[in-house]
C-alpha cells in the first residue's frame, strides 16, 4: 500500500510554499479551494462555509490557494494580492475559525508556467495539508471547492458522516449551478447543466462504474485514498476527470448524501474547457452544447453486459461477438487492443471480482467516453434537446428546464448507489 512518504518523494509539490493563517490542531479533515483574482465573491464562499455547523468548522482546516503563473504580471490579476491581505484581515477577525492560505501569487511563489492552473493549486493545497498533518493523514478527510462555489450549511456534516461510515474513500457531491438573473445566460446554463446530467444518466443506464459528475468543484476524499490515486493532477484542466477515474479504481467512488454545491455560472476562460468556456461560447452565439444520441449508451451498456458475460471466452471470440453487436464497436475494441489485454486479464485475475475489477481498471473512464466518441460516427451529437427526452423517456415537448428537473430528481434519489 502506498505510504504518504513516498507519495510526496514521487508525486508531491517541491518549493517554498507554505500554508499561512489559523489550522486546527487536530483537524477532521481540509477544504481546499484555488482562487485566481477572486475578490468578493471567495468571501462569500467562506461566509457559506462558515454558515456550518460550529462544532464541525472549528475541526476543518480551510485552505485558499491564491495563485497565478509566473508569466502571467501581478498588475493582471489585482485582486490577487487584495485576496491576501483581507485573507489575514479575516483571520485577525475570527482568530477561532480556522482559515489558511498559501501564497502561489507573489514574484517567486506564482506557479510555474509549464504546470499553472486550478490543477497544480488543487493539488499544492492538499500536499501541503498532507505534510502538515501527517500523523492521522489517513483518516483525514480532503474536500476540493471553488472560490466561486457555494454550499449548504450542511456540507461538513455530510462529508463527516460519509467517511465515519465505513463507505468508498472517494465522493462525488450533488450539485446545482446557481442559477443567473440574465434569461440568455439562464439558457446557456441550463443546457450545459443538462448536457451533464443527462451524460452520467447515461452512464448509469449502461452499467459504467465510471456514471458520476466530475466536478473540481464538487469531489472529496480521505488522505489513504488520495495517495492510492497518486495525489491530484498538474493538469491545467481536466484533472478533475483524471483523479475522480483514479480514485474509481483505487478506493472507489460513491456519491454524498445530505448536502449540495452550488457552482457559479459565470463566463471565464480559465480553463481550455469546462463551464466558463461553454458558457462564453453559448453566449457569444456558438453551438457549444451538444447531447449525446441514446444509441451510443446502449452500446455501450450492451458491451458491458457481453463484457460481463465472457470471462470464459478468448479475446479472439469476445471481439467477434463484440462485432456480431456493433462493427464501430469492434473497431475501436480492435484499436485497443481489446484481445491482448483479454488474454492478460485471464491469466492475471482467478476471481470474477478482481478479473473485472482489472477489466475496469483497463476500461476505464477516458476509454468508456472514447468509445462513445467512436460511436458518434453513426449517432452524431446534436444540439437539439429532444435527444435528452428520447434518452430518458420524456415527450420531445418536454422543456430544457423540465428535463432539467425530473434528471436532478432523479440523480438525488439515485445519490447512494455504489458506483462500482
Amino acid at each position: 500500500m502506498p505510504n504518504l512518504e513516498g507519495y510526496l518523494t514521487k508525486r508531491g509539490v517541491a518549493g517554498d510554499w507554505r500554508m499561512e493563517g489559523v489550522l486546527p490542531e487536530a483537524p477532521l479533515g481540509a477544504v481546499v479551494i484555488p482562487s485566481l483574482n477572486e475578490g468578493d465573491e471567495l468571501f462569500v464562499t467562506l461566509d457559506r462555509l462558515d454558515g456550518c455547523a460550529p462544532e464541525l468548522r472549528r475541526c476543518f482546516a480551510v485552505v485558499v490557494v491564491v495563485n497565478r503563473s509566473e508569466r502571467v504580471d501581478e498588475e493582471l490579476v489585482p485582486l490577487n494580492g487584495k485576496d491576501l491581505r483581507r485573507l489575514a484581515e479575516r483571520s485577525r477577525e475570527k482568530p477561532w475559525v480556522p482559515l489558511a492560505w498559501v501564497d502561489a501569487h507573489t514574484d517567486g511563489l506564482a506557479l510555474p508556467a509549464r504546470d499553472a492552473g486550478v490543477g497544480l493549486a488543487r493539488k499544492l493545497g492538499f500536499d501541503l495539508v498532507l505534510q502538515g498533518f501527517r500523523a492521522n493523514y489517513r483518516q483525514l478527510i480532503l474536500a476540493s471547492l471553488d472560490a466561486d462555489t457555494y454550499v449548504t450549511s450542511s456540507y461538513l456534516d455530510a462529508l463527516v458522516e460519509h467517511f465515519a461510515d465505513g463507505q468508498p474513500g472517494g465522493c462525488v457531491v450533488p450539485f446545482c449551478h446557481r442559477r443567473p438573473d440574465d434569461l440568455q445566460a439562464q439558457d446557456a446554463i441550463e443546457r450545459y447543466e443538462l448536457y451533464q446530467r443527462a451524460f452520467v444518466a447515461g452512464l448509469q443506464e449502461a452499467g459504467s462504474p465510471y456514471a458520476y459528475h466530475a466536478i473540481g468543484s464538487a469531489l472529496a476524499c480521505n488522505g489513504e485514498a488520495y495517495v492510492k490515486a497518486g495525489g491530484m493532477g498538474r493538469r491545467k484542466a481536466g484533472e478533475d476527470f483524471y483523479f475522480l477515474q483514479q480514485l474509481a479504481k483505487t478506493s472507489r467512488v460513491e456519491a454524498l448524501r445530505g448536502a449540495t454545491v452550488f457552482p457559479s455560472a459565470r463566463v471565464s476562460r480559465r480553463t481550455p474547457f469546462g463551464t466558463g468556456r461553454v458558457m462564453e461560447r453559448q453566449l457569444g452565439g456558438e453551438v457549444a452544447v451538444r447531447f449525446h444520441a441514446p444509441e451510443v449508451f446502449q452500446v455501450l451498456r450492451d458491451w458491458l453486459v457481453l463484457a460481463r458475460g465472457s470471462r470464459a471466452l478468448s479475446g479472439e471470440a469476445l471481439l467477434q461477438c463484440a462485432a456480431e453487436r456493433d462493427l464501430l464497436l469492434a473497431d475501436y475494441l480492435e484499436r485497443l487492443g481489446l484481445v491482448t489485454a483479454w488474454e492478460r486479464l485471464r491469466h492475471n485475475y482467478r476471481s470474477e471480482e478482481t478479473f473485472f475489477r482489472g477489466f475496469h481498471a483497463w476500461f476505464d473512464a477516458l476509454r468508456t467516453v472514447q468509445l462513445l466518441h467512436a460511436l458518434e460516427a453513426r449517432w452524431p451529437r446534436s444540439h437539439e434537446p429532444q435527444m435528452v427526452a428520447r434518452q430518458i423517456g420524456l415527450p420531445l415537448q418536454v422543456s430544457i428546464a423540465e428535463m432539467l428537473r425530473r434528471l436532478r430528481v432523479l440523480q438525488r434519489v439515485a445519490a447512494r448507489k455504489c458506483l462500482s
